[in-house]
């Protein structure tokens, strides 16, 4: 089996001439200066393009989280009012039963039963007004940030296409 070194030294010797040629060649090869400012001018401008698209990419994800952030508070304030409105429902049933109870005729009891159900009704349909309200602000601004979005960035890729 040959060494490490005679195969190293073959192989050495083999490239020898290449070595010789392309030393020679490097001493009478230079890059023009033309061509060095070119590759310079486009590597500024590629690392400026870079610093833009990170710029706009973190302007993004700042929106995407300010959006996020303000649809999930929306979502609850919705949720909320519905489970406000459960329980509201449940407490005034509670009442109008104790009410109820100590009615001392039937006439009574039915006027009780009448009222209960007159005020439950407008008192559910307030609710219902106010968590429409609540949906519809939450899609107003829902589109209205998509709506802003889509005209930056349709703005930032017309500017960017007329640049190139």
């Amino acid at each position: 089996m040959p060494s490490k070194t005679t195969g190293q030294k073959a192989a050495n010797d083999y490239f020898e001439p290449f070595r010789r040629t392309l030393e020679g060649f490097q001493d009478k090869f230079e890059v023009p200066a033309a061509a060095r400012e070119f590759v310079q001018r486009g590597a500024v401008s590629a690392k400026e393009q870079v610093e833009k698209a990170r710029t706009h990419a973190e302007g993004a994800t700042a929106e995407a989280q300010t959006f996020a952030g303000t649809a999930i508070g929306r979502y609850a304030d919705f949720s909320r009012g519905l489970v406000e409105a459960g329980f509201a429902n449940v407490e005034q049933a509670f009442d109008t039963l104790g009410k109820i109870a100590g009615a001392a005729s039937l006439e009574d009891a039915a006027k009780l039963q009448s009222d209960y159900l007159r005020d439950s009704a407008k008192a559910n349909m307030e609710r219902l007004r106010a968590n429409g309200e609540s949906a519809q602000t939450a899609m107003n601004e829902t589109a209205e940030f998509f709506k802003a979005g889509f005209a930056r960035f349709n703005a930032e890729a017309t500017k960017a296409a007329k640049a190139a």
